[in-house]
């Protein structure tokens, strides 16, 4: 089916030429009123890092030497399936990525921070949880703030209306407006699209935030490479070890990901009863 990944385009990127990214944040300086020549406080905020590693991601597709002879083309065919590969690999991981060998996903670096709103009601997902949500943003990020969700979340969303249909989003004919209170709204296939109502489990299903606060971070180069044959595996005493009649198409990258302040956004979770 593919995958539809927006945090590149709403993300920052940034290219390195090592293995880890280091940040520098801090806390805010608060500033006073003083009189005159009274001696000033120490404003020093406190000063931390995020540093976001690079993990390796790889395909490979073994060919025979005769498909690579009658199929015209058949490597750049392949090396663009493998870009698609890479697209699909990244929305997983740009969404609910673990950290852990890969990059940490927006909702898995947001959950279980002061940044998680549950909802009003467990198991039920409301028009009053997206005003939350965008109420408890703060107006810092406000303005350049984005909505991530699966397509199906917009779905009830869209379905959802007030008693007088006050907060009615849009009609059926129409497609999914681009501003839902005033912010951009933005497609990810790999969030949360169903929310489950049974057993302890938390259901993130939307994000709003200004995701300028989430980096992805490339190591230079996405490689396609041809590998001219293949071998059979070796076992000791069989005199195995000979070519196979095959090539290999081999890709492989380094990425990592991870939010630089968890403050841009907030994360809705609809609780499932126990």
């Amino acid at each position: 089916d593919g995958a539809v990944n927006p945090f590149r385009e709403i993300s920052t990127v940034k290219t390195i030429v090592t293995d880890q990214l280091r940040t520098v944040n801090a806390t805010a300086v608060s500033a006073s009123w003083d009189t005159e020549a009274a001696q000033v406080s120490d404003d020093t905020p406190t000063w931390a890092n995020t540093d976001i590693s690079v993990h390796m991601a790889r395909a490979f597709v073994p060919h025979s030497i005769e498909i690579g002879m009658d199929y015209p083309g058949f490597t750049q065919d392949v090396a663009m399936l493998m870009a698609e590969a890479k697209t699909n690999l990244e929305a997983t991981a740009h969404a609910t990525g673990t950290g852990s060998g890969q990059p940490f996903g927006i909702v898995t670096a947001i959950a279980g921070t002061s940044y998680e709103v549950n909802a009003a009601t467990d198991d039920v997902f409301a028009l009053a949880d997206v005003y939350k949500l965008d109420d408890e943003l703060p107006s810092r990020f406000a303005d350049n703030a984005t909505w991530v969700a699966n397509k199906k979340i917009y779905g009830l969303t869209r379905q959802a209306g007030g008693a007088n249909l006050d907060d009615f989003w849009v009609n059926l004919r129409d497609g999914r407006p681009p501003l839902l209170l005033g912010h951009p709204t933005r497609e990810a296939s790999a969030m949360d699209g169903v929310i489950t109502t049974s057993g302890a489990v938390s259901n993130y299903i939307l994000v709003l935030g200004d995701f300028r606060n989430y980096w992805i971070v490339d190591r230079v180069g996405f490689s396609v490479e041809l590998i001219p044959h293949l071998f059979q595996q070796t076992t000791a005493g069989t005199g195995q070890g000979r070519p196979t009649g095959q090539r290999g198409v081999f890709a492989f990258w380094r990425t990592g990901a991870d939010s630089v302040n968890d403050r841009a956004f907030r994360l809705l979770d609809v609780p499932s009863a126990a």
